[in-house]
């Protein structure tokens, strides 16, 4: 009973998150335009501080080698954002759970150019993903996490491969963290659902 009501209160966290997320974006914003990227990372930033905070997650931004602006949906690509660094924080709560956390949690964004797509990785110290997990944790409700809802990787996946583009999970196993790789078209919002070529890993 005890982790049903737990698994509850984590869903119902995320739903707030979506909210949040979600507030101050009107009709429009679920069209195209073009989008400041470190503004973006700073605004999803913005919505899980507290829980970061409460943590002591350190967190680390890297956008040096990334375009300033990128045309894409804007809540979307917000609610995308909030999701990773979500499971990303999930991640480390597990490992610190079971004793095996080592030295400071810390969660690094990065976001580079790669040919014609722009890759954004989010990459954790957190409890990592065994092999045979990972290509099963992006469908509706899978978690291996006490406390996950098993949502934020699905929404987030939803988005990304229904703008063309593309999400991995890289992870050693258990214990090693993880490392989400998004590869978006740097002109994906003008190629929604069309199928693209997949960057080089």
């Amino acid at each position: 009973m005890i982790r049903t009501v737990e698994r509850v209160n984590s869903q119902t966290s995320h739903i707030v998150d979506i909210v949040r997320a979600q507030r101050g974006f009107d009709s429009k914003a679920m069209t195209s335009k073009d989008v400041d990227l470190r503004q973006a990372i700073s605004s999803a930033l913005k919505i899980v501080q507290d829980s970061f905070a409460s943590r002591g997650i350190q967190t680390q931004v890297n956008c040096d080698n990334a375009p300033e602006e990128i045309r894409i949906q804007e809540s979307q690509f917000n609610q995308m954002l909030v999701n990773l660094l979500k499971n990303a924080m999930e991640a480390i709560d597990e490992l610190k759970k079971s004793g095996g956390l080592k030295g400071q949690p810390r969660i690094e964004i990065r976001a580079y150019v790669r040919r014609d797509f722009l890759v954004l990785e989010v990459q954790d110290n957190g409890i990592g993903i065994e092999q045979k997990n990972l290509k099963a944790i992006f469908g509706a409700g899978y978690t291996t996490k006490r406390e996950g809802s098993g949502l934020g990787l699905h929404s987030a996946a939803n988005f990304v491969t229904g703008s063309g583009g593309k999400i991995q999970p890289l992870s050693d196993g258990y214990g090693t963290g993880t490392t989400m790789r998004v590869s978006l078209r740097l002109d994906s919002a003008d190629r929604d659902g069309e199928a693209t070529s997949e960057p080089s890993s």
